[in-house]
């Protein structure tokens, strides 16, 4: 007698699977392995059968299928700051390529902190996740590369330097493509003194960053300076504040992301200086906001939702074990109206008095 609920419960399952594979055209084992995250099913296949679900009101039992099989059909997915357009540009693209695999994705909010970022990783492991995706916000913290080194489980690092790492394979831009290019034009412009304000030392795109920014002004002949801090707002204004009114002011800036690039403008604002009439300005990501800002920014620019969906491509790879691997994608420099060439009728120093 015991049993009848239980038998009554799979007569029903069975029932809804045969609902959706009549309904979609296929075999009720499709349907079986569609909502099973990586099993050989067409993207179009599995569509059909996600519809067909929808339509008929059937919802697998995803706990059941875990305790079957061992996985959890989820993804986790750390990042520093979920508020950053670039970050959620990021979470989006790895997203869309997840859910066409079946799999769920947990995000962890490390809020740009590194003790957060441990335990997130922590609750992470505990939620038994099939894969990771990773953002961290410090490269050199011994903590997070402890507990990075500690798991077992497939992960894909997001732009960032942690080698070592067996179980991990690296998404990465070619950052240092962008920031010659936009030196290049800068410097054929006119401009003759350059500024780079970037974010926190330790990680990666900074670092390439500034490298490429001081190589490419040393072969050009040109003189360029960098204020490294973090990609805080609050930083990018005070470091365009205090280059802005310096002796030997800049007559162009590079923001080193949208952020930074936020506290910059803030900064010209408050000095009364124009773009690019007084001040030249490229910034690093593109995000929608940049649309309303007049004149029209020059961006290095590279593809946030490629790094998603190419880490999540990847990551799904390596849960089926395949092995890690590197890829890198692109960066490039598109113009804009915020560059002009720079005055020829007064120092770096006059143009603030002369607006003034």
């Amino acid at each position: 007698m015991q049993d009848r609920p239980k038998r009554r419960n799979n007569a029903r399952k069975l029932r809804g699977i045969r609902a959706v594979a009549q309904r979609a055209g296929v075999a009720v084992s499709s349907v079986s392995r569609a909502f099973s995250p990586g099993e050989s099913v067409s993207a179009e296949t599995r569509a059909r059968i996600f519809e067909a679900a929808r339509a008929v009101g059937y919802i697998p039992d995803a706990v059941a299928r875990s305790l079957r099989r061992g996985t959890t059909s989820t993804i986790g997915c750390v990042v520093a700051n979920i508020a950053n357009p670039t970050f959620a540009q990021i979470i989006t693209g790895a997203g869309q390529s997840l859910q066409s695999h079946g799999y769920a994705m947990l995000i962890a909010n490390s809020a740009e902190g590194a003790q957060n970022e441990v335990s997130q990783l922590e609750m992470l492991q505990r939620h038994r996740v099939d894969g990771m995706l990773i953002s961290v916000v410090d490269e050199s913290n011994r903590e997070t590369r402890a507990q990075l080194a500690a798991i077992k489980t497939p992960g894909v690092i997001l732009d960032r330097d942690l080698p070592g790492l067996a179980n991990f394979g690296r998404v990465l831009f070619d950052h240092q493509a962008g920031l010659t290019d936009a030196v290049a034009a800068l410097a054929q412009l006119g401009h003759r003194r350059l500024a780079f304000i970037g974010g926190t030392p330790s990680t990666r795109p900074t670092r390439e960053r500034s490298q490429a920014f001081m190589k490419a002004c040393g072969k050009l002949s040109i003189t360029g300076v960098t204020r490294l801090g973090s990609y805080a707002d609050a930083h990018g204004e005070a470091s365009a504040h205090e280059l802005l009114t310096g002796t030997s002011a800049p007559s162009a800036i590079i923001a080193g992301s949208n952020q930074i690039l936020i506290g910059v403008l803030r900064a010209i604002r408050t000095l009364a200086l124009r773009i690019p009439q007084d001040v030249s300005l490229v910034t690093c990501d593109e995000v929608p906001l940049m649309d309303a800002l007049q004149p029209k920014q020059a961006v290095i620019t590279r593809d946030l939702l490629l790094l998603g969906r190419e880490s999540a491509e990847m990551l799904v790879s390596m849960v089926g074990g395949a092995p890690a691997r590197t890829k890198v994608l692109p960066v490039s420099f598109r113009f804009g109206p915020s560059c002009g060439r720079p005055r020829a009728d007064a120092s770096a120093g006059d143009r603030l008095a002369i607006v003034q």
